[in-house]
């Protein structure tokens, strides 16, 4: 999973995460739309982690919160 520094795909990479690995989010933003093929999820919503990264809530699995709504908005 590609970490940015802003909620888009066209954002500067800058670390990865490797399957399976945990981070702690802090919020959540609307940025560009992304399909995971392999979750099969369809999503606007980015979640930024404790460092400032963003990452897409499609490939994520956070409990308590949303793919589609703004469960901690930033």
């Amino acid at each position: 999973l590609a970490l940015r520094d802003h909620p888009g795909s066209s954002g500067t990479e800058l670390a990865r995460l490797d399957e399976g690995a945990q981070v702690r989010l802090a919020c959540q933003a609307r940025g560009e739309g992304v399909l995971s093929s392999v979750l099969g999820y369809h999503t606007d919503v980015w979640a930024r982690d404790l460092d400032g990264r963003w990452m897409s809530m499609a490939f994520l699995d956070a409990p308590g919160w949303s793919l589609s709504d703004l469960t901690v908005p930033c």
